[in-house]
């Protein structure tokens, strides 16, 4: 029997690809930025990849504001604040690919680049990226279609890590609100509370609220205890208590903290450490 002296090494490529779960879900409807069921602002466990096809909005990931041309990318990383911003009220068409997986796994190494921006522009790879979009949904039910459904998977990934990010132009908001954003976003555990932001800023109560109420459609409440619940989940992934997390994060009442994740999330801290941990 012939036996190889030197045996081949195997990567884990495959078993990533069976760990990876997703969704796929094309819109085409009418929405505005007051339609009601919109999520404001979103946090959540997944990789999240929104294709532009036809909609004018703009998203804000963490503390930046990316508007979108048609044919456009933006890639929102597990665990980050992001928000779609809908500018008009009219029929926004869009596809949204969520990804679940670690963050750490090399197939998503490319958002973990320095330099990396969530705005990505296909330009040629458009088409075929589109293409891939669809395939990736069709064959996402038939188990008789796993491997168009892999190679779908890994050919989006491909285009994305190798597609360049933009950088957003400046300014894209108010200088006064970037500074407001940037400091929520360096500083959440500090800030206590909006009263905190106006007297940081020297900014009056309704000047801040008109800037967030118009250019990214939320309170700065909202978007403040966003950023600390987004913190918090990172400690409780890492293993910290729902006390300690609490406090780390910069909420002065644990009930509170634990309404207000419940109300995000749809579980308890507690239980989203234990299922996160599986």
């Amino acid at each position: 029997m012939y036996e190889p002296k030197n045996f081949p090494i195997l990567d884990s490529t495959s078993a990533l690809i069976d760990n990876m779960k997703f969704s796929v879900a094309y819109k085409n409807e009418r929405l505005s930025s007051v339609s009601p069921g919109l999520d404001p602002i979103h946090i959540h466990g997944f990789t999240e990849i929104f294709l532009n096809i036809n909609a004018d909005v703009s998203f804000l990931v963490e503390n930046r504001l990316y508007p979108l041309s048609r044919g456009d990318v933006i890639v929102s990383a597990a665990g980050s604040t992001h928000v779609c911003v809908f500018e008009s009220d009219a029929v926004h068409e869009y596809v949204c690919l969520w990804i679940d997986a670690d963050i750490s796994s090399p197939l998503l190494d490319f958002i973990t680049r320095e330099g990396f921006s969530p705005l990505i522009s296909l330009g040629e790879a458009t088409d075929r990226f589109v293409q891939l979009i669809h395939d990736l949904d069709v064959s996402a039910s038939d188990p008789a279609l796993e491997l168009t459904r892999a190679a779908s998977l890994l050919g989006i990934l491909s285009i994305l890590s190798s597609a360049s990010g933009i950088e957003a132009s400046e300014p894209q908001l108010p200088r006064a609100l970037q500074s407001v954003l940037d400091d929520i976003h360096e500083n959440c555990t500090q800030i206590k509370s909006v009263n905190d932001i106006i007297s940081r800023h020297f900014i009056s109560g309704a000047t801040l609220n008109r800037y967030f109420r118009k250019y990214i459609r939320l309170s700065p409440r909202e978007y403040l205890e966003s950023q600390k619940l987004s913190y918090a989940t990172k400690l409780l992934l890492a293993g910290e208590s729902v006390t300690d997390c609490c406090m780390h994060a910069g909420f002065s009442d644990c009930s509170h903290f634990i309404s207000l994740f419940k109300k995000k999330f749809g579980t308890t801290p507690l239980k989203y450490k234990r299922i996160a941990r599986l």
